[in-house]
């Protein structure tokens, strides 16, 4: 891998991917052209209700910390660490149920809170979240306060494949990995970083390169299997 130099090719939402390159060493930043072509694109949606002053929050990702009104000291349960911390800033006093959709519904049910639930999230979500807290009988509804759009590969992030060279695409949703497969001319190039299994499966049995799921769902587990490339 040394002998020519490698691409990473950053396709979260703009503004998102500046924080996650900044976290890998100066090592793999000098060592990689780095490319940012966005697949989907946030758009907030207008005229979305607000939750009550009474119900505790469900935050699955940071958008919807995002696009929320401020806490005000209201009770949030949160996926991941990322998420958990911009709840917290935003006001609410939030705590990480856990790093996965799954974990979250476990530990809302393990404690069954007393308060009605509001998932506020984006119009394309996995995991369930809110039918799986009505099925077990607690009081929980979601409202959708921002889309995720999907975008094309840009014309630099195309002229990648048109070479022999190997591109790093880290793949942070199952939405955006699938995206990435149906614009991708030639995935054999391409060194595949998932956030999770439930990524990877957004690829099918797409033959890249290389593939590499993180060893916890969390973009600090994600940039250490790209410093690994990196000797």
């Amino acid at each position: 891998m040394a002998d020519q130099k490698m691409s990473l090719l950053m396709t979260r939402p703009a503004g998102a991917n500046a924080d996650f390159v900044g976290m890998l060493s100066r090592r793999v930043r000098s060592g990689a052209d780095v490319i940012e072509s966005p697949l989907l694109r946030i758009e907030p949606l207008r005229g979305a209700a607000a939750p009550s002053p009474q119900e505790e929050a469900v935050f699955s990702s940071s958008n919807g910390v995002r696009f929320a009104p401020p806490g005000d000291g209201r009770r949030a349960w949160c996926v991941g660490a990322r998420t958990t911390g911009s709840a917290q800033n935003a006001g609410w006093e939030a705590e990480q149920a856990g790093d996965t959709a799954a974990e979250l519904i476990k530990r809302i049910l393990a404690e069954r809170p007393a308060a009605d639930l509001v998932h506020l999230s984006g119009a394309h979500t996995r995991g369930a979240i809110c039918e799986s807290l009505q099925a077990a009988g607690l009081r929980a509804r979601r409202i959708v306060l921002y889309d995720q759009q999907l975008l094309s590969l840009s014309p630099v992030a195309r002229a990648l494949f048109d070479g022999s060279g190997q591109v790093i695409v880290p793949l942070f949703s199952p939405r955006a990995a699938a995206q990435f497969v149906a614009e991708c001319p030639a995935p054999g190039q391409v060194i595949a970083v998932f956030l999770s299994d439930a990524v990877a499966a957004g690829t099918g049995q797409t033959a890249f390169s290389q593939r590499i799921t993180a060893g916890t769902p969390d973009a600090v587990s994600m940039a250490a299997g790209i410093e690994k490339l990196f000797p």
